[in-house]
């Protein structure tokens, strides 16, 4: 199983279990912070969820599904803390000059079936500065912050711009 494979079957599931856990639904944040923290919350509660079926997969003798469960758990931790990092740099030096500029980053599109994904993420670090998926996504789209086809680039960073994500 490749890198993208995982990625994929992390994705899925971290979306069922985020709704089965009762992760509140998506309200549009009023600020780059609280749009972090939420994002914080979310890798958590999928993090934790991961590590419990790498436990009952490996008590059912299952190790490789285990190790799968137990790298993709890792991965939703390797994100909450790139979230935390960039949240408490936003708390420290809200200033323009530490916000990345639209040359420093690429937007991220990724669909499967009813799946989607759109991200901002670091060019050099592979940090994601805002993050998109499913619903949230297609309701940018309704709302008209994002265009798709060949604008959708600048009308996610204009937007990112916008919130403040960017710098302008």
């Amino acid at each position: 199983m490749n890198d993208e494979e995982i990625q994929r079957i992390a994705d899925k599931v971290a979306r069922q279990v985020l709704r089965d856990i009762g992760v509140p639904t998506y309200v549009e944040p009023k600020s780059v912070i609280q749009s972090l923290e939420s994002s914080v919350e979310e890798e958590r509660a999928a993090a934790h969820f991961y590590r419990r079926r790498a436990r009952y997969s490996l008590d059912n003798g299952d190790s490789k599904t285990a190790d799968l469960y137990a790298h993709i758990a890792s991965e939703e931790d390797r994100h909450e803390q790139e979230f935390r990092e960039r949240m408490e740099d936003l708390k420290e030096k809200p200033t323009k000059r530490n916000l990345p500029t639209r040359d420093q980053v690429r937007v991220e599109e990724w669909a499967e079936r009813d799946c989607l994904h759109i991200g901002i993420q670091d060019k050099e670090t592979g940090k994601y500065y805002a993050s998109w998926w499913d619903d949230d996504a297609r309701q940018m789209f309704e709302d008209g912050f994002f265009i798709g086809g060949h604008d959708l680039e600048n009308s996610v960073l204009g937007y990112a711009e916008d919130m403040g994500i960017l710098t302008k």
